[in-house]
């Protein structure tokens, strides 16, 4: 396993993460492969979206419907193979959505290629419970 490619796709995650905690739209536009044929799964039935456009339009409407999100790392996996890394992450989220607020586990997997301009989550699947 490459030490530093793994340093830097964990950076890459982290950009990823700051980015939804931020709410920051063009953050996760710098990090996420804009691929026709990517896919996030969320955790609710039948969420899934394809392509960037619509992951895209997926992450504003969830930030349109919070005003905070804070998640805390509860442990974590990456490996690296050559371009391709992977990774999946247990954290704690914090949400504000209307006048409630949540809190609850989550868990995160995801796969990473490596571009020239570095590495791009190019799959993610999202899920509630630990």
């Amino acid at each position: 396993m490459e030490i530093q490619a793994v340093k830097d796709v964990r950076a890459a995650i982290e950009k990823f993460r700051d980015a939804v905690q931020a709410r920051d739209i063009k953050a996760l536009e710098s990090v996420a492969a804009h691929e026709a044929d990517m896919v996030f799964y969320g955790s609710q039935a039948g969420d899934k979206q394809t392509g960037w456009p619509a992951i895209k339009a997926s992450f504003e409407e969830q930030f349109r419907e919070t005003s905070a999100i804070e998640s805390e790392e509860l442990g974590s996996t990456i490996q690296v193979n050559g371009d391709t890394a992977w990774a999946a992450y247990d954290l704690r989220y914090n949400e504000v959505g209307g006048n409630k607020a949540g809190s609850f586990e989550t868990r995160w997997s995801c796969v990473l290629r490596r571009y020239k301009n570095g590495w791009k989550v190019v799959h993610m699947h999202h899920s509630r419970g630990r």
